[in-house]
């Protein structure tokens, strides 16, 4: 329950909600709590998914990707986790786009870390695999979190860019 309760209480922080926000946890807790005891079972298996050196290298990035996904934001260390492990597995390969998501991931790791330098390097990257391959959707993913990060360390010129 705990866990549900810093879901609800970083998501109320990100939205920026004022108000009633006891309602809204104690609502949330109990539409989510099965939800999260059924996520922990597909937690458990992407992990055993992207462990598993058997597997073709492609699944294996993909289970680190939503593994990664997964975390963000409430847990940025095993967002950054298994975004690098998935960035390792994916230069090892060669596969661009896995990791354009990769790079992308480990700034979004960092920027919940409040490392927003960090988190910018890693977007910039992101964005030119992006353009190198015609990804406009990671272009688009990338300019709106090099803007957040940009606007957070005061970068305000940058973040309009």
């Amino acid at each position: 329950l705990s866990s549900i309760h810093a879901i609800c209480k970083n998501s109320c922080k990100r939205l920026k909600y004022s108000g009633q926000t006891s309602s809204l946890l104690l609502l949330t807790s109990f539409f989510l709590l099965p939800a999260i005891s059924l996520g922990q079972q597909n937690v458990d298996s992407l992990a055993k998914v992207s462990n598993n050196e058997a597997l073709p290298a492609k699944e294996r990035m993909e289970a680190m990707y939503l593994l990664s996904g997964h975390y963000d934001p409430n847990q940025p260390d095993s967002t950054k986790y298994w975004a690098e492990q998935q960035l390792s597995l994916a230069r090892a390969v060669g596969d661009k786009a896995a990791e354009g998501r990769a790079l992308g991931n480990l700034g979004l790791a960092h920027y919940d870390l409040g490392n927003y330098k960090k988190a910018i390097k890693f977007h910039q990257q992101s964005l030119a695999i992006a353009k190198q391959i015609g990804n406009r959707h990671g272009e688009g993913s990338a300019l709106g979190n090099l803007g957040n990060a940009n606007y957070d360390i005061g970068n305000y010129k940058k973040a309009i860019e």
